[in-house]
């Protein structure tokens, strides 16, 4: 069993967001992060730079709290494990 990115990145290419989101959440998000990063590049690019991504630390720590507590609740309920 792995963290079942790959999957998710198949399943969200194919369309299938519902079954990217069950087999690794992450894979939405860095792709949500990487068109803000993107869009972000763009404005800069035409000179009206605009900062899309939040740039707080708290944020950053809350994130990285919620998905390590997700990480360990998604390995001890069987019903939130990717599927294999």
């Amino acid at each position: 069993m792995g963290c079942g990115g790959t999957r998710a990145t198949q399943a969200l290419l194919n369309g299938n967001i519902l079954l990217s989101v069950h087999e690794n959440p992450a894979v939405i998000l860095l792709a949500i992060f990487a068109i803000l990063y993107y869009l972000e590049q763009v404005f800069k690019t035409f000179g009206k730079a605009k900062k899309l991504i939040p740039r707080n630390l708290l944020f950053w720590v809350i994130l990285l709290i919620l998905w390590t507590i997700w990480d360990i609740f998604r390995n001890l309920i069987p019903e939130l494990m990717p599927i294999t």
